[in-house]
C-alpha cells in the first residue's frame, strides 16, 4: 500500500468544538486509491485509522455512531 500523506490523513478529519470526526466512506475511498493488487482492503482501512488516531494527539477515541448512509468516528478532545 501507498503510505497516506499527512495531507491526505488531514482531509480526513473535521473538527466542530471540542471534537474531530472521520467518516468510514471517506477512509474506506482513501484505501481504494492507496491499495495495491495483493493487498486487502481491510488492511489498508487499518492503516489509515492508525494514521488518523495517531494525528489527533491531545484527543480521546469516544465512539463510532451511524449517521444513515455512514459511519463517522468520535474523538474528543482532553
Amino acid at each position: 500500500m501507498e503510505t497516506a500523506t499527512k495531507k491526505q490523513i488531514e482531509k480526513l478529519i473535521s473538527y466542530y468544538e471540542d471534537d474531530a470526526y472521520a467518516q468510514t466512506d471517506e477512509v474506506k475511498d482513501l484505501a481504494r486509491e492507496l491499495i495495491e493488487e495483493d493487498e486487502e482492503l481491510e488492511d489498508a482501512e487499518d492503516k489509515i485509522w492508525e494514521a488518523i488516531d495517531e494525528s489527533l494527539e491531545g484527543y480521546e477515541y469516544i465512539e463510532c455512531e451511524y449517521q444513515g448512509a455512514f459511519y463517522r468516528h468520535i474523538w474528543h478532545k482532553i
